[in-house]
């Protein structure tokens, strides 16, 4: 029989997790004890982490590194991903992400175009051309529109 602290009961050594670090063997709480108290705290713990989790999401993303990640990501989507909505408007037209990772891509947009892209969209200067270097450029968004396949009217 062990006596738990939180609860003030006494109770069978089943009762408690092992802990080789104790004297005894035995965690100083009961399990009973344990389990609500992990509850409570994890419960707090979980919003913590969750805001520090966010706040460090928008600073990385705030950089170059962090905004060429999305966009490097968005190309990859937009050529790759048969489900998605532009599919058909890239890769289904043949348009493919030819830098073979994102640390080639970030190092061509920061050291070849030096550009700072954030607040600006990547454009293809070939419209039917890959997304290569030598074919993009980053441009605002009034630009990026000017530059695209116009449908055909019916």
């Amino acid at each position: 029989m062990k006596c738990c602290p939180s609860c003030e009961r006494e109770l069978t050594v089943e009762d408690f997790h092992k802990d080789k670090s104790t004297g005894d063997g035995l965690a100083c709480y009961c399990k009973e004890c344990k389990r609500r108290y992990d509850v409570e705290h994890y419960a707090q713990n979980k919003i913590r982490i969750r805001l520090r989790h966010k706040e460090n999401h928008k600073k990385y993303y705030a950089t170059i590194k962090g905004h060429l990640k999305i966009v490097f990501g968005n190309i990859n989507k937009r050529c790759n991903d048969t489900s998605g909505k532009d599919f058909g408007r890239y890769r289904g037209r043949g348009i493919q992400n030819r830098f073979k990772s994102l640390d080639e891509f970030r190092d061509y947009i920061t050291d070849e175009l030096q550009v700072d892209p954030r607040g600006l969209q990547i454009d293809r200067i070939d419209n039917d051309g890959h997304y290569e270097k030598g074919n993009i450029r980053f441009v605002t968004a009034k630009e990026n529109c000017a530059n695209r396949e116009r449908g055909v009217a019916v």
